[in-house]
């Protein structure tokens, strides 16, 4: 049994799995229902890592955050502000927090089934994500996964 108790682990990984599911729906569940924008049905360019997607008189900006301080101008001219600045304010390395953060990246335990369904043959995740970019992505976690 583990210090903090196997049903209390086993019910921080229903919170974690439900969680990276939620973030996958995101676009169905607020976007697509608020404005009826189905961004699957667009096309996006993996390789810049944005896209702009017009539909009626809606523009959406959608970008890949992991690479969110790359865009500074073009989130500067989507939204028409001269001078337009990104600031980091809340960095995991200037927080108080930031050994407990670390600890948590390095202890938490993903199930694989929770992996796989996020990285393979994901069709949202596909949408954005090249090949690499994902095995990239796997390789951060390769030491987080229970099989």
């Amino acid at each position: 049994m583990s210090l903090l108790g196997d049903s209390f682990i086993g019910s921080f990984i229903e919170v974690i799995d439900k969680a990276i599911r939620d973030q996958f729906e995101w676009f169905n569940s607020d976007l697509r229902a608020t404005f009826g924008i189905d961004v699957y049905a667009y096309p996006f360019d993996k390789e810049k890592g944005y896209s702009i997607i017009k539909q009626d008189n809606i523009e959406v900006l959608i970008m890949k955050t992991e690479r969110l301080n790359t865009f500074e101008s073009v989130i500067c001219e989507f939204v028409g502000v001269p001078h337009f600045k990104l600031i980091n304010t809340n960095e995991t390395d200037s927080l108080p927090t930031k050994y407990l953060y670390r600890n948590i990246k390095d202890v938490i335990k993903i199930p694989y089934k929770t992996i796989a369904w996020c990285y393979e043959g994901n069709f949202m995740m596909d949408h954005f994500y090249s090949r690499d970019e994902k095995l990239t992505h796997l390789r951060k976690w390769k030491n987080n996964i229970i099989y």
